[in-house]
C-alpha cells in the first residue's frame, strides 16, 4: 500500500519572480479531520493532560504567539505525528525516550515475542 499524502494545514505560498512569501496555514483537507485535530489540540492545551513534549512545545508557542495560534500549530503537529505513527505502525510516546531506553524496550519485546 502506498503512503497516503498528508494534506492538512500546509502554509500558503506566493511566488513571483524573485519574491517568495510564505503565508498563513490554509484550510485544505477533510473538514471532519481538521475539526477532530483542532479539538484534540484544544484538549491537550486546555485540560490537565499528562506531560508530553508536544504540550510543552505548544505552550511555548502560546506564550510567543497566543493560544489560538498555538492550538492550530499543535493540531498541525499532531497530524504529522499521527501520520508518522500510521505509516510506521508505532504507538504514541508521551515522553521522549533516550535511544538506549528505546533499544532496551525493543530487545525486551522481541524476547517476549520469541517465547
Amino acid at each position: 500500500m502506498a503512503a497516503p499524502l498528508l494534506r492538512f494545514g500546509d502554509p500558503r505560498k506566493y511566488q513571483s519572480g524573485e519574491t517568495e512569501v510564505t503565508g498563513r496555514i490554509n484550510r485544505v483537507g477533510d473538514v471532519a479531520v481538521r475539526t477532530a485535530l483542532y479539538q484534540a489540540a484544544h484538549i491537550i492545551l486546555s485540560k490537565e493532560t499528562p506531560y508530553s513534549s508536544l504540550k510543552a512545545w505548544a505552550m511555548q508557542v502560546a506564550k510567543r504567539r497566543g493560544l489560538q495560534r498555538a492550538k492550530i500549530a499543535c493540531a498541525r503537529k499532531l497530524a504529522i505525528i499521527l501520520h508518522g505513527m500510521w505509516i510506521e505502525g508505532t504507538d504514541f510516546r508521551w515522553r521522549k525516550e533516550t535511544t538506549a531506553a528505546v533499544k532496551m524496550n525493543t530487545r525486551r519485546s522481541s524476547r517476549q515475542d520469541g517465547k
